[in-house]
């Protein structure tokens, strides 16, 4: 492309994106005159033989490129480390999961105030499954979100063979555990001494922690 517009006329300028070049023709020129460019740089393309090129270049016709990718560890690495360092920097994603976890529930707590010294078996397991609840969408929520907005990235890396599918679910997998273990333990040291539940504590919490993840 470079050599056809320095032999029309119209050199590509130095440090200058050839296709930043030709857009700056096409706003400038006048239409008789891209016409001309579109018809000859058409009939440039249909005379042009890379066979023919590469033979009088004294070169050779470039092999087809094998891609390689680095190893799982290693991409699993990699993208682990940009993970935790994307949820550290988005504080705002940060806040709003664990202020929406202690906010909602608030309101449980409230509503299911000491039910645990009760002998009321259904609004004690009601307690249990609200807290199970809002601990899974708690987690699931904040990804569900963040998928779409990454897609394009994706999908642009692993095109070009940047990373496998696998190593970016399994990185993504690997940040999202202790934030659920976080956003679990967060729900009962609001809700367990509010709501007078019983049973062990961080079992309570491991539990509620493996439904989220599910």
């Amino acid at each position: 492309m470079c050599d056809h517009f320095s032999k029309i006329g119209y050199p590509v300028p130095e440090e200058t994106n050839p296709a930043d070049h030709v857009m700056f023709l096409m706003q400038t020129l006048d239409k008789p005159v891209l016409k001309d460019l579109c018809m000859s740089y058409a009939a440039a393309s249909d005379m042009f033989d890379p066979h023919m090129a590469s033979h009088m270049e004294g070169g050779q016709l470039p092999r087809k490129l094998k891609r390689e990718q680095a190893g799982w560890p290693t991409q699993l690495m990699a993208l682990g480390k940009r993970e935790v360092q994307t949820v550290l920097r988005n504080k705002g994603a940060l806040v709003a999961r664990f202020g929406s976890a202690i906010g909602l529930n608030l309101i449980f707590a409230l509503i299911f105030y000491k039910v645990g010294n009760g002998n009321d078996i259904q609004s004690h397991f009601g307690a249990l499954v609200f807290l199970a609840i809002s601990a899974m969408f708690g987690a699931a929520q904040p990804v569900i979100l963040t998928f779409p907005a990454e897609r394009p990235r994706f999908v642009r890396e692993y095109a070009t063979g940047t990373y496998g599918a696998v190593p970016y679910f399994w990185s993504k997998l690997f940040t999202e555990l202790p934030l659920g273990f976080l956003v679990a333990l967060v729900v009962f040291l609001v809700t367990y001494w509010t709501e007078a539940l019983k049973g062990n504590f961080i079992l309570h919490v491991l539990i509620v922690w493996l439904v989220s993840v599910a």
